[in-house]
């Protein structure tokens, strides 16, 4: 479930010989994965500074506690999205989910190459992937300077006032729930986060003041966000719905299904999502089906769903589906999975 679009953060690069340049980004949480999606943004300019034009190539490194780890080097118009501007997305993560401290250098070059430029831009920006849930701790003298530190990991918050939170259905607790407490002004500071106990139950510490939550179990429906007010002792019951996607159109498919949110725990009605096998050839029993390709778009709730063949009914049987969603026709969310043999199954980013 791509949850929200989170931590979104902005940064000046620093002037370079006779120009200057922005660039920002965003990571995409989903479900905490620590792979994750890092995008960067960027502009250039002339060598003036004075308006947003073209570059020749763009380069960027990436480092991992120090150390590099990834190097890329494209034309500006690979990862050009109009005049000026480009971009480029990353695992925010290495491959083998490394959380510590990360750091992304780009430098882009006009008329020249690495080794004689007329004039370039760049600088660093650093990250930290923190912990399952990672977020995003900006290290630079241009951050916005009301950053708060994120919660590194599954915590009940370090408050002045206990909160009991319940969640249930009817009367039946649910076990199990991921309960994450966020400010309320820009929704990206987690202050408490954990999972309800057999009784539905989790324990908080938090200070006065008003708060969003967002509850997640997979297979359940809850409100999104839900919110918290706490002005002392507070217990807080909140409601979940057990969701029946229907059977596939055939018993022997799989209906894999999902929600898309926005920034604000929004539904986004209108996202295309796409599930796709590039191995070839492909067979399901005795049919040949690659290349195989299925889509479709999100309802006004946010919700989708496909139903495609297990994995383990494809020859070859390990086979992964890459699950992609487009919003506004741009690619901003990417998973590879095995589709499970089972009548339905809760898709999350």
């Amino acid at each position: 479930m791509l949850k929200k679009f989170l931590f979104a953060f902005a940064l000046l690069f620093s002037i370079g010989t006779t120009a200057n340049a922005d660039v920002w980004g965003q990571f995409r949480n989903s479900t905490g994965l620590k792979w994750d999606s890092l995008y960067l943004f960027g502009n250039f300019h002339d060598s003036l500074g004075l308006k947003e034009t073209d570059g020749d190539s763009i380069a960027y490194w990436r480092y991992f506690q120090g150390a590099i780890f990834e190097s890329t080097f494209v034309a500006f118009s690979t990862d050009k999205i109009w005049t000026g501007n480009f971009r480029r997305v990353f695992r925010a993560s290495k491959s083998d989910g490394s959380t510590g401290a990360y750091a992304a250098r780009v430098l882009v070059w006009k008329n020249g190459s690495r080794t004689a430029h007329n004039f370039d831009e760049g600088d660093w920006l650093t990250y930290s992937v923190l912990s399952t849930y990672p977020e995003v701790n900006i290290a630079s003298s241009d951050t916005i300077a009301q950053v708060t530190n994120p919660v590194t990991a599954l915590t009940t918050g370090s408050g002045s006032f206990p909160v009991t939170v319940n969640v249930k259905q009817g009367a039946v607790p649910i076990a199990g729930v991921l309960v994450q407490v966020v400010d309320s002004l820009t929704q990206l500071a987690t202050q408490a986060i954990g999972n309800t106990d057999a009784n539905g139950v989790i324990k908080l510490n938090l200070n006065s003041g008003f708060y969003f939550v967002r509850l997640f179990k997979p297979g359940y429906l809850f409100t999104a966000p839900e919110t918290l007010l706490v002005s002392g002792a507070t217990t807080k019951n909140y409601s979940g719905t057990l969701f029946d996607p229907g059977v596939p159109s055939s018993p022997s498919l799989c209906r894999v299904y999902g929600w898309v949110y926005g920034l604000s725990a929004d539904s986004l009605a209108g996202v295309t999502v796409t599930a796709e096998i590039k191995t070839s050839p492909l067979e399901a029993g005795s049919i040949v089906i690659s290349p195989y390709l299925k889509g479709t778009t999100t309802n006004s709730s946010g919700y989708w769903y496909l139903d495609l063949y297990p994995s383990s009914s494809l020859a070859p049987s390990n086979t992964k589906y890459e699950f992609t969603i487009y919003y506004n026709s741009t690619p901003i969310a990417k998973r590879t999975v095995i589709v499970p043999a089972q009548t339905n199954w809760q898709f999350t980013w």
